[in-house]
């Protein structure tokens, strides 16, 4: 309709028929509707933009109970958006109304604050981190009425963020070690060089000799320590040249054999045809000698087998994301492997996340620098490591170059 100005607007008509000094007349009550359809077409909109989200979006009422849920939210939790409407939002992720969680969002919407936290959402035997903001709603009179949420999958993130801070760890480790270790070695040059002039001018019946020879064998010993911890920092004395994996190891077959126990067999599927990489044979031989004592010492005294594997493959950015070495930048394309693989106890989630830590060590003997040492020889090639590995199934462990 249009008003005497001009100005056109939503009309609600009431009108009733009534009899008038005996003639028919109608009665009409003209109401301007237009304030309520603009409500109505906002209330709409905001629905239609709600429920095309991509982030995860709910409306609840005071109670807790959903009014409102979009697609995305229906994924989160893996329902239709019609399933969810009437649940309790503390049933959704798991907990239950009253718990400790909910009373939490509870005080901050009833004192008109906004709640912002993260909680775990088991589903199946995968557990996911999500991130949640629960934000009040006042009614035009200002009173609370309602409550949106809205959720985000930060699993993946949050995983990003684990292997960062495990990095850097490493990396600081590695300086400290690093510097320890280039210090603690120009004290042992000395060391090792007086003992040496002492056991020249001593006569062979100096009953000093002895305490003399002793003092150089714990000096070298401490020698190949630092060696270690150098390889850990990254700072070895690599000697780079064309090497075959599988030829490297074909070589090493015999020293190999001699250290396991008795129990464990030795198994090669070897590529005969592959390419050479760049590397440091001694280097080289420090990775597949403690990779192959590591997967010795987890079968222990029982029987098992060790197999050592070699080949190419390609490895696109979604598999550089799960190594040890992703911070050195790793470029997607073709690499060639060395894999030690034992059928003993396996690792936890834990022990997998520590086991490149320097002198971090479960039940196995020794000095604890293994695994970090061969972590630092190669990331020193820029190469990668990869773990499989779950308790009672054994361990497999792949490197990269």
């Amino acid at each position: 309709m249009q008003k005497p100005d001009g100005t056109r607007f939503w009309a609600l008509i009431h009108a009733r028929r009534f009899e008038f000094e005996g003639e028919d007349a109608v009665l009409a009550v003209v109401l301007d509707d237009t304030a309520r359809r603009e409500a109505m077409a906002r209330a709409k909109l905001l629905e239609t933009a709600i429920e095309q989200s991509s982030e995860p979006v709910m409306l609840l009422d005071l109670e807790g109970q959903v009014v409102l849920a979009n697609m995305a939210a229906a994924e989160v939790y893996g329902l239709d958006p019609g399933q969810m409407i009437g649940r309790h939002v503390a049933e959704l992720r798991g907990g239950r109304p009253g718990d400790e969680l909910h009373r939490s969002i509870v005080e901050h919407i009833r004192h008109g604050e906004n709640w912002q936290g993260e909680f775990q959402l088991k589903q199946g035997d995968e557990v996911r981190t999500i991130a949640r903001r629960v934000s009040p709603v006042f009614d035009e009179r200002g009173e609370l009425a309602w409550q949106i949420v809205i959720d985000r999958d930060v699993t993946e993130e949050r995983q990003r963020q684990e292997r960062m801070e495990h990095v850097q760890r490493l990396e600081s480790l590695g300086v400290l070690a690093g510097g320890i270790a280039h210090d603690f070695n120009n004290l042992l040059a000395a060391i090792m060089g007086h003992a040496s002039l002492a056991r020249m001018k001593a006569s062979p019946a100096d009953p000093l000799l002895k305490h003399v020879e002793a003092i150089e064998k714990t000096s070298e010993r401490a020698a190949e320590l630092c060696q270690q911890m150098l390889a850990y920092a990254g700072k070895g004395r690599f000697v780079v040249r064309p090497i075959n994996l599988s030829e490297l190891v074909l070589e090493m077959t015999r020293l190999l054999e001699v250290s396991l126990h008795k129990g464990v067999v030795l198994r090669y599927e070897l590529e005969p045809n592959l390419p050479a990489v760049e590397a440091d044979a001694a280097q080289m031989q420090q990775v597949v000698m403690n990779l192959v004592t590591n997967a010795n010492e987890a079968i222990g005294e029982n029987s098992g087998i060790i197999t050592l594997a070699t080949g190419m493959m390609q490895a696109d950015e979604e598999y550089l994301r799960t190594v040890v070495g992703e911070e050195e930048g790793l470029a997607p394309g073709r690499y060639v492997w060395l894999e030690v693989s034992d059928t003993g106890c396996g690792m936890d989630e834990e022990t997998k996340a520590r086991i490149f830590e320097p002198f971090f060590t479960t039940k196995f003997t020794g000095r604890g620098l293994g695994m970090s040492a061969i972590l630092g020889i190669v990331r020193g090639h820029h190469g990668a490591i990869k773990i499989y590995s779950e308790p009672g199934r054994g361990t497999t462990i792949k490197v990269l170059l």
